[in-house]
């Protein structure tokens, strides 16, 4: 029993880091993994004292990483394997299901450009977005938004999601630019967008922003 508690105690203590290491919206993690926010909420507050091995899968595969990446206090890294990931059958065009674009994007000053017209290869479609068929993929090439996203790392873009304040964002500006952003203010006259490295907010007018997609996930690379 005393050492179930201690493998307990680590747990909570590593998810809490995880969480706050990555700037992890609970309410949203959650729903990618099909379950309650108040599971997760919950066990970081010492409300219950359990989460299932099934939730633990859940968590890492909502975002396509190996549980030992969230809990590394309590989870064994197994060398030269892959996540362990949840994919719903093919047929039904849903997780696992190889149809969602990678677009490409170009370099150009102040950002990158996307280029729609360009696909560098499909990979699986998330759960969430699997009636999204606006729904598009972008790798990470620069460190602005560091820790949130590094290079390498996979994101997953909702265009049909109204974008918050506080949610990490693609904007499109009239002249073709595009940066990874998180809204930190919407009004009838523009956005206020912040990047994190280094740490800096930027205004771009109404009439200058083309578009304003929402992040809907990340599949973290090691």
């Amino acid at each position: 029993m005393k050492k179930k508690q201690q493998t307990t105690n680590l747990r909570r203590q590593d998810l809490q880091r995880f969480i706050i290491a990555r700037k992890i919206k609970v309410a949203r993690w959650a729903r990618e993994a099909g379950i309650s926010e108040g599971t997760i909420r919950n066990f970081l507050t010492k409300r219950s004292e359990t989460l299932t091995q099934a939730t633990v899968d859940a968590l890492a595969a909502a975002m396509g990483i190996a549980t030992s990446v969230i809990f590394p206090s309590v989870e064994k890294a197994e060398k030269g394997r892959s996540p362990n990931l949840t994919f719903m059958p093919k047929s039904q065009g849903g997780f696992g299901a190889k149809d969602l674009p990678v677009v490409d994007t170009v370099k150009v000053a102040g950002g990158a450009r996307i280029d729609r017209a360009r696909i560098s290869k499909l990979t699986e479609r998330p759960a969430y977005l699997r009636r999204v068929m606006t729904a598009y993929a972008l790798t990470v090439h620069d460190e602005t938004m560091s820790p949130a996203f590094e290079p390498g790392w996979l994101i997953y873009v909702d265009p049909s999601e109204t974008a918050k304040v506080g949610d990490n964002v693609i904007a499109e500006t009239t002249d073709g630019r595009a940066v990874i952003r998180r809204l930190v203010r919407k009004s009838k006259a523009g956005v206020t967008l912040r990047q994190f490295n280094p740490k800096k907010d930027t205004q771009i007018k109404a009439d200058k922003l083309a578009s304003l997609h929402c992040i809907a996930g990340v599949r973290y690379r090691r």
